[in-house]
């Protein structure tokens, strides 16, 4: 008990020094820039103008039906406060579903509101990754936990009809980003095996033949959007946190996706191993945060509103099936993600002097995740050597 609440005191502190160098570096006139450019990319297709032009400072690279759906919105509604909305609303209906989805597995426990804190912080300040998604406004972070809370209240309701929800909440998710496609891998847990492979092949033909008709519907957009999307990727070499984002620059392209890929099924076969060694089938509902961390990071282009979601779960395993041990874990991998932000703030202050290593918070941010990826593993494997009954 002493050592848990020594641990909270360090999270806690910690906790502190982040939110107060974020509060520090926040420009209110810049917050949520990323509706600025949904707004301007909607401005410019009513004055007839290129959407996703490149003299610009941040572009804007999402599908042409999403720009017309955004245009719509606009017309009706101011486009900023719906989008708000939606953030709002989602983040409310996710944060509920989440701490519902939490409650039923550990049971009734008066202290879970105070221990969620511990589990809240830590996923939101990791390296600034979270508080960073959440300042720019990008609509992906927002998609997640809309996704994510239909699945979860679907999970905990076992209403037959609601993956029909799950499923066509994915569909839209994908047109704004393909990479949605992946919370496919989640249909097992709400269907029999043979109706979520039914359901996860209509679901990708519906996407590829919507995704593809804009190249007939609107040929101009679809390739202003193509060569904007291009260009921030590859030629800006806006990749993000996962493998493929870390690699390419030393292996190029395609050497770069194949060890993605590689990696990936490494993790994967190491996850089955261990989940077997733990005794879970694949398709318990304790695996489930695994199974989501796992689907974040095929994202080759895993951002950091991707990321946190990954940290979130990461947490959410251990808070509910490792109550324990949890917190050194969460200690740890915080305190190496955080390095970069806080060497920022005591370089601000001229207490240390600055250095090109502690300015890479990506690779600090993947370091921590690594090492409570390698705890979650360890702690499933001493769980498995456990006595049972």
């Amino acid at each position: 008990m002493k050592l848990n609440a020594f641990y909270k005191s360090l999270i806690l502190c910690i906790s502190a020094l982040v939110f107060y160098a974020a509060f520090r570096s926040l420009n209110f006139s810049a917050l949520l820039w990323d509706l600025d450019v949904y707004l301007r990319a909607v401005v410019d297709y009513f004055e007839g103008g290129d959407p996703y032009r490149e003299n610009v400072g941040l572009l804007f690279i999402y599908h042409p039906y999403v720009l017309i759906t955004l245009a719509g919105i606009n017309k009706i509604l101011p486009l900023k406060a719906i989008l708000i909305f939606f953030f709002i609303s989602s983040t409310l209906f996710f944060g509920a579903q989440l701490f519902s989805y939490i409650s039923k597995e550990i049971g009734p426990k008066k202290s879970l509101w105070r221990s969620a804190l511990w589990l809240l912080l830590p996923a939101v300040g990791f390296g600034g990754a979270g508080i960073v998604s959440f300042k720019t406004g990008n609509i992906t972070l927002f998609l997640h936990f809309f996704v994510l809370g239909v699945f979860l209240y679907r999970v905990k309701n076992e209403n037959k009809k609601m993956h029909l929800m799950f499923s066509f909440i994915i569909l839209l998710a994908a047109i704004v980003k393909p990479y949605y496609l992946t919370y496919l891998i989640l249909l097992p847990y709400i269907l029999d095996l043979r109706k979520a492979v039914v359901v996860a092949i209509l679901v990708i033909v519906s996407f590829s033949t919507i995704w593809l008709s804009a190249s007939l519907v609107t040929p101009v957009l679809y390739e202003q959007f193509s060569t904007a999307l291009t260009h921030q990727t590859l030629g800006k070499g806006d990749l993000g946190y996962a493998v493929f984002g870390l690699v390419r620059p030393y292996t190029g392209g395609s050497i770069g996706i194949i060890f993605h890929i590689f990696v990936m099924l490494a993790a994967l076969t190491l996850l089955l191993i261990v989940l077997k060694r733990k005794g879970y089938s694949p398709q318990s509902k304790q695996v489930i945060p695994l199974a989501i961390i796992f689907l974040i990071f095929l994202n080759p282009r895993m951002k950091e509103y991707d990321f946190c979601i990954a940290i979130l779960f990461s947490y959410t395993y251990l808070f509910t099936y490792f109550n324990s041990a949890y917190l050194k874990a969460v200690l740890l991998s915080w305190s190496i993600a955080t390095v970069p932000l806080l060497a920022a703030g005591f370089a601000k202050l001229g207490l240390i002097e600055p250095f090109k290593l502690l300015s890479l918070p990506y690779h600090f941010q993947v370091l921590g995740f690594i090492f409570l990826a390698m705890f979650i593993a360890r702690s499933i494997v001493l769980q498995s050597q456990e006595p049972h009954g």
